[in-house]
């Protein structure tokens, strides 16, 4: 199942990105998935990752697809390079944890950093809810409300929105969601 899904996703940004490098930045608070996710995308399995104290960057090849990641620490020390990487990308990556409610008001006003900054009104940006495989983590409504960017979502077609953004729930343990993410963001820089 795990190999359908890669050939599958390797194919479908195959067409979108034919023969284009694409930079993404990959950012969220500490233990919401990240490096988790980037492991899962680049090698198909789960692998042990401890939080990024640094930038980790990786190049993804899918098919004629040169896909450059820097996946980003989440601590608060870290984040403030965030800004400095989010400047280079085509696209940003924010994932957090949907099942940490605790830290949804800091995740929150991370998010509204970056939507706020000037800087990147232009650049598509994909919210992943991670670890929706948990009990009671907040699916894609409740999250929408709870980090207040209804508003915010890309309406196809909708006159006056200049960046789409999208929010995806997801989980990188059960290879679910994410998927479907990625090919909207891929959809969008190109």
């Amino acid at each position: 199942m795990l190999s359908w899904f890669r050939e599958f996703l390797s194919k479908w940004l195959t067409n979108y990105f034919r023969d284009q490098k694409k930079t993404f930045v990959i950012i969220g608070l500490d233990y919401a998935g990240k490096t988790t996710l980037t492991g899962k995308i680049k090698t198909g399995r789960m692998i042990a990752a401890n939080p990024s104290l640094r930038p980790n960057l990786e190049e993804l090849r899918l098919g004629q697809l040169t896909f450059t990641v820097y996946d980003l620490g989440g601590h608060k020390l870290v984040r403030r390079v965030w800004r400095e990487y989010c400047y280079a990308a085509d696209g940003i990556i924010f994932v957090l944890d949907a099942a940490d409610k605790e830290r949804m008001n800091e995740a929150k006003s991370e998010l509204h950093n970056i939507l706020n900054d000037e800087e990147f009104s232009t650049i598509p940006i994909l919210i992943l809810g991670n670890k929706i495989d948990i009990v009671d983590a907040m699916g894609r409504e409740e999250l929408i409300g709870c980090l207040n960017i209804y508003k915010n979502i890309f309406q196809e077609g909708e006159k006056g929105v200049s960046r789409p953004i999208e929010i995806f729930s997801c989980s990188t343990k059960l290879d679910q969601g994410y998927g479907a993410g990625i090919r909207w963001l891929a959809k969008q820089v190109t």
